[in-house]
Parts: C-alpha cells; sequence; structure tokens
C-alpha cells in the first residue's frame, strides 16, 4: 500500500500537511538492486498489473545515481519503442474517487539522454483511463499523462471528449527537461462540472506554473471522477515511433497523490 505518510510535513520533499496525502512512496523499503513482482505487489496500493518489472526493466538504486537515498530508476532498451515493448507502466488506484487532485514527483534523465522522437511519463487517470486511440465518450474515462517530445521539450497529453486529435491532446510546457537533472513535475487536475467546459488542467516544473488550462470537459456524468494514477513510461507515442539508439534510464523518486498543493 505505498510507503507509509510522511511524520514531518516540513520535509523538503513535503508541502502538505499529512492529512492531505493520499499516496506517498519515497522509494526506501525495495532493497538496493533488480525490483521483484514480490516488491511491486506491496508498493503500489494493490496495482492489478505490470509491464517492464518481471522483464527486469526496474531496478533500485543508491548513493550518487539516486535523488537521495534509494531511488526507482526505469530501463529503456536501444530501438524499443512503445507501449509494452521497454520500460515500465503499472496502476495506482486511489481509494476513492476525487474531484480535484495533485500529484508531484522527482524525476532525472540519465546524462546524454537520446530524447528520440518523445515518450510517455507518469499521469492522472480516470475512468477506463483512455488512451491508444480511444477518443472519450463523456460517460467512459479520460487520461492526462506528461510526455517528453523531441530534444526533452515537455507536454501533457490529455484524452478528453473535445479532443482535436485521434491520439488526444499535446499541450506544451513552458521549458524542457535537461539530462542529468533532478526536476520536479507537479499536475492538479480539477474534474469539471458534468457536461460543462471547466475542467482545470495545471502544471509546476520546479515549482514554476507550467501549464494553465481552465476550459477542459473531462466528463458529462458525475460518476467519473480522478481514481488512478497511471504510472507509464515508454518511448513512442500511440503511432508509429522510434526507440532511443542506446540504452536509457529515467531515475524517479518522492512520489506524492494529495488534495492540496505539493510543490508551491
Amino acid at each position: 500500500m505505498g510507503c507509509s505518510i510522511p511524520t514531518n510535513p516540513q520535509s523538503p520533499n513535503i508541502s502538505p500537511q499529512a492529512e492531505a496525502i493520499v499516496f506517498f512512496n519515497d522509494m526506501e523499503n525495495p532493497p538496493v538492486g533488480v525490483y521483484t513482482i514480490r516488491q511491486f505487489l506491496t508498493d503500489w496500493n494493490g496495482s492489478p498489473w505490470e509491464l517492464g518489472i518481471a522483464n527486469g526493466h526496474v531496478d533500485i538504486v543508491e548513493g550518487p545515481e539516486a535523488y537521495r537515498g534509494k531511488s526507482l530508476r526505469v530501463l529503456y532498451l536501444k530501438d524499443k519503442a512503445n507501449y509494452g515493448k521497454s520500460g515500465a507502466s503499472w496502476l495506482i488506484p486511489l481509494k476513492k474517487t476525487y474531484e480535484e487532485i495533485y500529484c508531484a514527483y522527482r524525476i532525472k534523465f540519465a546524462p546524454d539522454f537520446d530524447f528520440a522522437q518523445g515518450g510517455k511519463l507518469p499521469g492522472l487517470i480516470g475512468g477506463a483511463g483512455n488512451t491508444s486511440g480511444h477518443k472519450p465518450t463523456g460517460s467512459d474515462g479520460w487520461s492526462a499523462r506528461m510526455i517528453w517530445t523531441e530534444k526533452g521539450n515537455i507536454a501533457q497529453h490529455v484524452y478528453h471528449p473535445d479532443q482535436s486529435d485521434f491520439y488526444g491532446d499535446v499541450f506544451p510546457w513552458h521549458s524542457p527537461f535537461a539530462p542529468n537533472t533532478w526536476h520536479q513535475v507537479e499536475h492538479r487536475i480539477v474534474m469539471n462540472t458534468p457536461g460543462q467546459n471547466n475542467g482545470i488542467l495545471q502544471t509546476w516544473l520546479d515549482g514554476i506554473l507550467a501549464l494553465d488550462i481552465h476550459t477542459l470537459r473531462y466528463r458529462d456524468v458525475d460518476t467519473l471522477g480522478i481514481d488512478t494514477f497511471y504510472f507509464t513510461t515508454f518511448f513512442g507515442d500511440d503511432g508509429p515511433s522510434l526507440g532511443p539508439s542506446k540504452n536509457e534510464t529515467i531515475t524517479f523518486d518522492n512520489l506524492m497523490i494529495a488534495t492540496a498543493p505539493i510543490t508551491h
């Protein structure tokens, strides 16, 4: 069920009070080395499935490779792209459905990282968590994952009923990732009033507002909300794409989901 809630909300990594924290994992529980299925089953609120862990694409690192203490590192194989072929994916089911949620995590791309044509990064979803060309109907689901694009540019990849593209809409952030640098990203989702275009998507990079949208329609029924964090990361998108020119890694730490702001 993830790591225990931090007891010191004034820690440099923690902004909200403990009662606002829905889920927190600082990656300190697993032993250093290959991340195992047994450990996975205890760390992520009972995710019903995984991709990449059983294939050895995930490990726990410490020392200079970690943010602080231990961190989780994902491997992306040379020339491999698209869901299930490289990287790793799993779900973090939330204990209930929310109308508003913040999530944040630390992320570092390896030195000289080959961003290629881009790739997926974790984000919030609801209902069916529509992806891969499944346009939401307004009553089935939605998704708002983060992505990187060429040269490390950042964007939010959103599936919503009003999307203009078959594969969802891409909303650019204000600045790119830098390889070999620890960044902190934060997302805020506020569900729209059913049938109205007043849903909110906000993001922050290292505490600075990077995206601010208040006109989204995620749903047409009040039974849909925010119920899952989708930890998914791989090279490529929903169409043809190229993998990296060499094996690559991205390291993650301090994943927090909360009902209050985390980094600002």
